[in-house]
């Protein structure tokens, strides 16, 4: 226990004034950052009025085994690898979240912002490089990348390429903080997920299935979208939606289709429906694809300062 390490991240940053008699944080890494060491991390805790553990994140910066790295099986046809983001000014910021615990393989980061009906809008290097021995913490606001492009695309996609030439960590986990501040409360979202690495077999999969849970459809977001790892871009996507509810075997279907490079907010005109349906108890959505590369997240939001929010699964 006492050889393991803790980091906790917090969303505001600590105080100047913060008196550590009693030693129990050992590292600030920086303003928004603690690594804690060993059996110190239950009594580090109680030291702070508001704590929200959400995810832990494996520490692969010292793998040197060859499954550390992902090699890309065709460079000329395959992005090394790619990341889906919603873009929506709803929240005042949505923060990409990059942790130095990346084996080591040097990846560049590049950004590329899509309408939610698929349109390329504009791209741009982060001047980020991850999986080297200089990584540290850092926290990307796409919503203030694109800030230019609120107004003429107040919805869409950020579409993240990681530029590996060829190569890139095979594990490499992300957080995602979507920040919507209510008075002095700001407990974002930190949505623990992995960038999607090449894979020729996911090609041949006729499709895919996700499913999440419906809180309460007027105070939540849910997002789908379609992108992928081949350079020349792949096909539009055929959603079938179905809602369960608990009570009965009766379903709420629609169906939807998704550019490529899209986005939707499935739940956008259809809240009050599904409402109804469920008789404003907690039910299921699931979601059936003609496309392998269907992803999206479920973020719930009642105007109070704090987030929930998760990947499909």
């Amino acid at each position: 226990m006492n050889d393991h390490q803790y980091v906790i991240h917090l969303w505001e940053k600590i105080p100047e004034d913060f008196d550590d008699k009693e030693d129990k944080i050992q590292e600030f890494e920086s303003d928004r950052e603690i690594t804690l060491h060993g059996s110190s991390l239950p009594e580090a805790v109680k030291l702070f009025e508001d704590v929200s553990l959400t995810h832990s994140y494996y520490d692969t910066s010292s793998d040197l085994s060859n499954s550390a790295i992902w090699k890309n099986p065709n460079a000329e046809e395959f992005e090394d690898s790619v990341v889906a983001i919603p873009f929506d000014v709803q929240f005042s910021s949505i923060e990409l979240a990059v942790y130095p615990n990346f084996a080591k393989s040097t990846v560049s980061l590049k950004f590329e912002l899509y309408s939610s009906l698929g349109q390329f809008i504009t791209s741009k290097d982060s001047h980020l490089s991850i999986g080297t021995s200089d990584d540290k913490l850092t926290y990307i606001d796409v919503l203030n990348m694109f800030s230019h492009y609120k107004s003429s695309t107040p919805k869409g996609m950020v579409r993240m390429v990681c530029l590996g030439q060829g190569a890139v960590p095979t594990r490499m986990k992300f957080g995602l903080n979507f920040h919507r501040p209510s008075s002095e409360t700001n407990l974002p979202s930190n949505i623990c997920f992995n960038a999607n690495v090449p894979n020729e077999k996911i090609i041949l999969k006729p499709g895919t299935f996700r499913w999440c849970t419906i809180f309460d459809a007027r105070a939540q977001k849910i997002y789908l979208h379609n992108t992928s790892f081949i350079k020349g871009g792949f096909k539009d996507a055929e959603v079938q939606v179905e809602v369960y509810r608990a009570s009965d075997a009766e379903t709420f279907t629609w169906n939807v289709e998704l550019p490529y490079n899209g986005t939707i907010d499935i739940l956008e005109d259809k809240a009050e429906a599904i409402n109804n349906f469920l008789q404003h108890e907690v039910g299921w959505v699931a979601f059936t694809c003609n496309s392998p590369f269907i992803t999206g997240y479920y973020i719930t939001d009642y105007n109070k300062g704090v987030i929930g929010a998760d990947h499909l699964y």
